[in-house]
């Protein structure tokens, strides 16, 4: 696997929806995609969606670790949402959990990294280094 990840950021959406995808990959066949979705007359997204790798066992929770420079800001364990031709975890902007909040948005501009830890179909753990960097720019080059 490539040490440099090739990274690609799109745009897009409808009149319900506006989103910007970054697709990060090590080589042809490893790779996640985040989407984030807003809606046209809201500043902060709606959802945070992530494509994860076709041999990801859907039935096993992941772990994401936000960081920066190299130190843990947050870590959560999240169940993988069903569907029938990809492989997504899928999470609303504010998460709560009990009493506490955890604002994504706010999560991903902070963070320069994810660290992304699954379970492949054969039983091994997996962690992706999903970089974060220049995603506040292009987050906001959709309102320009």
């Amino acid at each position: 696997m490539n040490k440099t990840p090739k990274t690609e950021w799109r745009q897009g959406g409808d009149e319900h929806r506006k989103m910007i995808w970054k697709i990060v990959a090590y080589d042809n066949f490893y790779g996640i995609c985040l989407t984030v979705s807003r809606k046209p007359d809201e500043f902060t997204p709606c959802d945070f969606m992530y494509i994860l790798p076709d041999d990801t066992d859907k039935d096993i929770p992941v772990t994401l670790t936000f960081q920066r420079r190299g130190q843990i800001m947050v870590q959560m364990q999240c169940a993988l949402t069903e569907s029938n031709t990809e492989i997504l975890l899928l999470m609303p902007n504010i998460l709560e959990w009990g009493h506490d909040k955890v604002n994504l948005f706010e999560l991903h501009i902070k963070s320069d990294t994810i660290i992304i830890n699954y379970t492949t179909t054969e039983g091994k753990q997996r962690d992706f280094k999903f970089p974060l960097a220049g995603f506040k720019e292009k987050y906001l080059e959709q309102f320009i």
